[in-house]
């Protein structure tokens, strides 16, 4: 087996790639020629500001590793390192949190600018593909330990404001928790 041929990639709860890190173990000198500890062979490291730029000063590539925020695909042959990201559907440029070209589902979503990325709130949305903005909404059942995720793609049949769906869906996953129906029933009484 020849090591350092695997790459492993170390993502934050939203998918972003923060470290990648090799199946090479660099081992650290003792003093006394043998080994103490051995560290992980850092292949790249990023931080990122919100809407997916990379920090100055804080990211590296040591090799030619060529993926960045959300694990997609960089493109920097035209706007320089981590400016461009390939979502499969479109490009995305960090820096002014824009798509390059129009979205496939502007004419469902008047109310919004068809160059718009999350939803404008990457925080609460995602749009892995560039094409459907996505919710996932995980919940944590204390009572049974049982942890469920829910994830709706919010921009397919919207006219407008995706909020709505946002709103209904965090209801439904309230009374659907055994608590929450619960706290609900008393409530109605």
């Amino acid at each position: 087996m020849i090591t350092g041929d695997k790459f492993f990639e170390m993502s934050n709860h939203l998918g972003n790639v923060l470290q990648v890190v090799t199946d090479n173990k660099l081992p650290e000198p003792d003093g006394q020629n043998g080994v103490d500890h051995y560290v992980a062979d850092v292949v790249s490291y990023s931080d990122y500001y919100p809407f997916g730029m990379q920090m100055p000063g804080r990211s590296a590539n040591i090799s030619d590793y060529r993926y960045g925020l959300m694990g997609m695909e960089k493109d920097d042959e035209i706007k320089g390192e981590g400016n461009s990201l390939d979502f499969g559907a479109r490009i995305y440029d960090p820096r002014i949190d824009r798509w390059l070209s129009t979205d496939p589902l502007a004419r469902k979503q008047p109310g919004w600018s068809p160059y718009k990325v999350m939803l404008d709130n990457p925080i609460i949305y995602s749009d892995p593909d560039g094409e459907t903005e996505y919710l996932e909404v995980i919940i944590n059942d204390k009572t049974t330990g049982k942890t469920t995720s829910i994830k709706v793609a919010v921009s397919d049949d919207l006219e407008g404001f995706p909020s709505c769906a946002a709103v209904a869906l965090l209801r439904f996953t309230f009374l659907s928790t055994s608590a929450g129906f619960a706290k609900y029933e008393k409530r109605q009484q």
